[in-house]
């Protein structure tokens, strides 16, 4: 998937594909680096884990700079923020970002809800070909009760459905929002505002006189 984000924080998702011939490395390292070119693309965001590396590292070797290339892999949810940057180390030799997946999910849907985050033509052809904007169909959260603490609520797949599409989007996502510190504002996008006379009981400029509440 590739990308971009327009200055007022906007996400345009401006082309997809699904390559097929997922254990070759080789290709899929050369599909990438034919996006990157085509599209000039200032950064590559990808999955770290399993395969991942090994696209990396290809990715890496061909010339593309180390530092733009970020490394993310989902953590469990309501743990940390949504992306949090792992500074590398003697044991980790290399920076990476870790990301809330469900949270992250949850924000990548609502934006796609409200007109912050746009794709390119709507591609479903057959229901043997669904095209890659269907991906998010198959998403489905869930409510998981836990032995100690409150329930959670996750974001899994249909296990009928492929949400690889989806994924992509939201690590692409996460990234340029990472990368740009543009967080997006759902409240504003989706016309919430608290009328100004709650804001004045929220926070008071005196002492509330609680006779005149209560009359």
């Amino acid at each position: 998937a590739v990308l971009g984000m327009r200055p007022g924080g906007k996400v345009d998702v401006v082309w997809g594909y699904r390559a097929m011939r997922t254990h070759d490395h080789v290709y899929e390292a050369k599909r990438i680096l034919a996006a990157l070119n085509r599209f000039k693309c200032s950064h590559f965001a990808h999955d770290y884990n399993g395969a991942g590396a090994a696209r990396e590292v290809l990715i890496s070797q061909s010339g593309f700079p180390p530092d733009n290339i970020i490394a993310m892999a989902y953590h469990p949810s309501a743990r940390k923020n949504i992306v949090n940057f792992h500074p590398a180390t003697d044991d980790h030799p290399r920076n990476w970002w870790s990301v809330d997946k469900s949270r992250s999910l949850q924000t990548t849907c609502d934006m796609i809800k409200c007109g912050l985050l746009r794709f390119f033509n709507w591609d479903f052809v057959t229901a043997d070909d669904a095209g890659l904007i269907s991906d998010f169909l198959g998403l489905v959260e869930e409510k998981v009760s836990m032995r100690l603490g409150t329930d959670l609520y996750v974001i899994t797949k249909n296990p009928n459905a492929t949400d690889d599409f989806a994924q992509s989007v939201n690590i692409g996502t996460m990234a340029l929002c990472y990368l740009s510190g543009k967080w997006p504002d759902l409240a504003s996008a989706n016309k919430l505002v608290i009328p100004e006379g709650l804001i004045r009981y929220c926070q008071p400029m005196g002492h509330p006189d609680w006779n005149d509440l209560f009359l």
